[in-house]
């Protein structure tokens, strides 16, 4: 299987969704991506937290589908969160889109906070 190629996975873990995002996160992907986050949001979990460790990549089609959804979290209250570990790569691209401190990260010093860089 090519590394590259964008992938997601949703998981029930407790009350929280977890879905985990590998691959490039770019235009081809980012309807697939945006519906599987509104799904997961509406699914009936009290939270979605969104790891974006294994992907490699976002493009702008990426960041405005999560931006969209992000908006849609705010509605439902807040449910999603996203994971503070993130590549190189994701990170420049959210800070050049103007979005990185905008997002909903996970509280810095929980139990899934495993990012040792400062956001």
């Amino acid at each position: 299987m090519d590394r590259s190629a964008f992938r997601m996975h949703l998981r029930l873990a407790g009350k929280t969704m977890v879905v985990e995002v590998g691959g490039q996160l770019g235009q081809e992907a980012a309807d697939a991506f945006e519906s599987q986050l509104r799904a997961a949001l509406w699914s009936g979990s009290t939270a979605v937290l969104l790891d974006l460790s294994e992907a490699e990549s976002i493009d702008a089609a990426g960041v405005r589908a999560l931006v969209a959804v992000s908006k849609l979290s705010e509605t439902l209250g807040d449910k999603l969160q996203l994971r503070r570990r993130v590549s190189e790569s994701v990170e420049q691209t959210l800070e050049v889109s103007g979005v990185l401190m905008r997002l909903p990260w996970e509280p810095r010093g929980s139990a899934r906070d495993t990012r040792s860089k400062k956001l």
